[in-house]
Order: C-alpha cells, then sequence, then structure tokens
C-alpha cells in the first residue's frame, strides 16, 4: 500500500528497507517497472541467491521474462564481511611472528548493461559470473573490489601475507560463486 501511495506523490526515489517474501519482493519489482528508483535489502548467501529471489518471486521461467526484470533493475549488490588472518612480522629485530586479522567488507555487484542484460536472458542465473580484470561489463567480482581497496590502503596498516590472504579469499569467493 505505501508503495502505491508513493506513486502517487512521483518520488524521485524510495528506500523500502527489507524485503522478506516473495510477494514483497514481486510488488518492489513491478514499482520499480513503473520508472521510479526503488532500493531494498533482503538476506541472500550470494549474489546469484539474489538473482534466485527476484526470478522465483516474479515467476519469471523464459528468457523474455528474465529480460523484463533485467530491465527492472539497475543494479544488485552483495556484501559479505571477509575475516582474514596471516603472520607477519611486526617487529625483524625479534623474527617473531605476530598473528595479524582483517575483517573487510567486500561486495560484488550486477549491474544493467547492454552485455548483462543479452547474458541474463540467454544464460539466466548462470551469467552471474564475476569478472576481476579487464574493463568489466556486467559482474564485478570480491577480487576486483579486493584490489581496489587494497590500492587504497597502506602497506604498514596491511603487511603483505595478510594482503595476499584477502586477494586469496576474494578469489575463491569469486570461483565459487559466493
Amino acid at each position: 500500500e505505501a508503495m502505491i501511495d508513493a506513486l502517487r506523490q512521483t518520488p524521485a526515489c524510495v528506500f523500502i528497507g527489507e524485503v522478506r517474501t516473495p510477494e514483497d519482493l514481486n510488488a518492489v519489482l513491478e514499482f520499480g517497472g513503473t520508472g521510479h528508483l526503488a532500493i531494498a535489502t533482503t538476506h541472500a548467501g550470494s549474489l546469484t541467491d539474489i538473482f534466485f529471489k527476484l526470478l522465483d518471486a516474479a515467476k519469471a521461467k523464459t528468457p523474455a521474462e528474465r529480460g523484463l526484470i533485467g530491465q527492472r533493475l539497475l543494479g544488485v549488490l552483495h556484501l559479505q564481511m571477509v575475516t582474514c588472518e596471516a603472520n607477519a612480522n611486526v617487529n625483524a629485530g625479534d623474527g617473531e611472528p605476530e598473528l595479524k586479522t582483517c575483517n573487510v567488507v567486500l561486495p560484488t555487484l550486477w549491474r544493467r548493461s547492454p552485455t548483462s542484460m543479452a547474458s541474463l536472458v540467454s544464460s539466466g542465473v548462470g551469467s552471474l559470473t564475476p569478472h576481476s580484470t579487464g574493463h568489466p561489463q556486467s559482474c564485478l567480482g570480491r577480487t576486483y573490489f579486493a584490489n581496489q581497496f587494497l590500492s587504497k590502503v597502506s602497506d604498514d596498516s596491511m603487511p603483505e601475507p595478510l594482503r595476499q590472504e584477502l586477494l586469496t579469499r576474494a578469489r575463491r569467493m569469486d570461483l565459487r560463486g559466493d
């Protein structure tokens, strides 16, 4: 009901909060189909899980139906906390390794583009393979974002063994589709 009322006000953007049921998720997709920007959250284990939820809620089973859903999305973002531990020699004089830990929230992002739409229509959820190098067209994986993060963090605040552990974890998550 709130979304119907919002349509009367012609908002530039609507923040919905958490969407839990397929019915509510379908209502948000319908709202997005009116040309309004809707931002919502939902719990999911991966970007793939989010798309399964979206396509299931809309009962999109054919390539044409997947295309209609894709046209209603600007992007889909999944956030995952990554905890890394590695031994690092903080004081080179004593040679004693010290266990360092870091927690980083790494996203993975699907964004609508001609390439991502063609892939979503033809391959469905199987098209959500993240790209970590080159010029990503549709899906940016955790490796891409880990590299972006590490380029902004000083070597002093994050030793090399911890950097390598973060990149390894990000690559594994991308390969598993997490």
